[in-house]
């Protein structure tokens, strides 16, 4: 059995496994807040946790150094027009600021690895179902959904 995450990472670990979601026959649905995080499974997240911060660091210096500012030289641009390389630029930039605030979230997760698995909200646990699909979620399913229908 294998479980994607966003960013095309996927993970075989049979920590992470065990009860990430439970089929609910009457629903015929999985049911992602079923399962709760275990001890073990917590500490196999946080590491994936690590190992993504490294990967976005990198990331986002390579961003960064892509988004210098566009030339007027048409000659160092090539055949893209500057129109179409501001365009780039812009899109750099903006994932960039995505990327650092996904950084940004999980250095606060791994500052205060206690705290990481339980809703902001309501408290209660968030679910390894969750977690595994979504790393850095700060709302369990039923905050999120309550938030989302605002």
């Amino acid at each position: 059995m294998r479980f994607f995450l966003s960013h095309s990472h996927s993970f075989t670990s049979p920590v992470l496994q065990a009860n990430v979601c439970a089929y609910t026959s009457k629903t015929g649905h999985y049911d992602l807040k079923q399962a709760e995080l275990t001890l073990p499974q917590k500490r196999q997240l946080l590491s994936q946790l690590e190992a993504q911060l490294i990967e976005l660091e990198q990331e986002v210096i390579a961003i960064h150094s892509r988004g210098a500012p566009v030339q007027l030289d048409q000659q160092a641009v090539g055949r893209v027009s500057r129109i179409d390389a501001i365009q780039q630029q812009q899109m750099a930039q903006a994932n960039e600021t995505q990327m650092s605030q996904q950084l940004l979230r999980i250095k606060q997760i791994l500052l205060d690895p206690d705290e990481y698995g339980f809703c902001h909200e309501c408290g209660e646990s968030i679910g390894i179902g969750r977690l595994t699909i979504h790393p850095t979620a700060e709302l369990c399913i039923q905050c999120q959904g309550e938030l989302e229908n605002l």
